[in-house]
């Protein structure tokens, strides 16, 4: 009698579990879907927000959830000042910038740096070149020395420096200030349901993913998170059933092995 009772408990548990385990599983989970986004795009669609162009570089798995990356472009302005003497590297060469010390000068000289062929004796502004002319050696002043290239420039003058497109500035006593617009890259990482502030001076959104590599962003706030908590509810009644599942399946094997456990007489 005692097997039989245990084995009508076990049939009531396995039919618990087996039930639990069915609704778990087949159960199509709720997504969040949201109307009339402002903006929605995949990886390498760009959008506009207030006159910036936004482009949405990648979008990667990190811990099961998808993050994407927004990037876009800005433009700073950038500036440098040379002082008399300094060597700057300027359309592949190395170069001296000479400067007046005069309070009312407006523009400076590029002169090339002598290379290693040729011999120089002294420093700074005495500086001598030492030549060979008909065997004969010459002593010339670098400064009066022809075969360095030299480039003089004015204030507004364009100039190009490194990889831009650069201005002469302002030209002072001893010094110039080279000026140039430089664009810059800057991104931002967006998480499901983070608030995104940087697409506007005037409105957050709520961040979605619809798929691997699609992102939605919206203002309505209300709607994103009653569609997130219906998603969480579900979640939540799903992994009921799977804990009944377990303790069920347990409480089955126990009842099992307690059935058939010696009796003492």
């Amino acid at each position: 009698m005692q097997r039989r009772a245990a084995a009508g408990y076990v049939a009531l548990f396995l039919v618990i579990a087996v039930g639990a385990y069915g609704l778990a599983a087949t159960a199509e989970s709720p997504e969040i879907s949201l109307e009339d986004p402002e903006y929605d795009a995949t990886v390498g669609d760009q959008f506009e927000a207030e006159g910036q162009t936004y482009t949405l570089a990648e979008v990667t798995i990190e811990e099961g959830a998808p993050v994407g990356t927004l990037e876009w472009n800005i433009t700073e302005d950038q500036s440098e000042t040379w002082a008399d003497g300094d060597e700057i590297e300027y359309q592949g060469g190395d170069y001296e910038v000479l400067v007046s010390n005069e309070t009312d000068a407006s523009e400076f000289t590029l002169r090339e740096v002598p290379g290693d062929d040729v011999e120089v004796t002294g420093e700074g502004d005495d500086r001598i070149i030492r030549v060979q002319e008909d065997g004969e050696e010459q002593l010339i002043p670098i400064d009066e020395y022809e075969p360095l290239d030299r480039q003089t420039f004015a204030e507004g003058d364009g100039i190009e420096y490194q990889e831009f497109n650069a201005t002469v500035g302002e030209v002072a006593e001893e010094e110039v200030v080279i000026e140039w617009s430089e664009q810059v890259t800057e991104d931002l990482t967006v998480r499901e349901g983070l608030e995104v502030v940087q697409v506007s001076e005037n409105q957050t959104y709520m961040a979605h993913f619809t798929a691997e590599d699609r992102l939605q962003l919206t203002s309505n706030k209300e709607l994103y998170n009653e569609e997130a908590d219906r998603v969480a509810y579900f979640e939540e009644r799903t992994n009921g059933m799977t804990v009944a599942t377990i303790i069920s399946g347990l409480a089955a094997l126990l009842l099992v092995a307690m059935a058939y456990l010696p009796r003492k007489e």
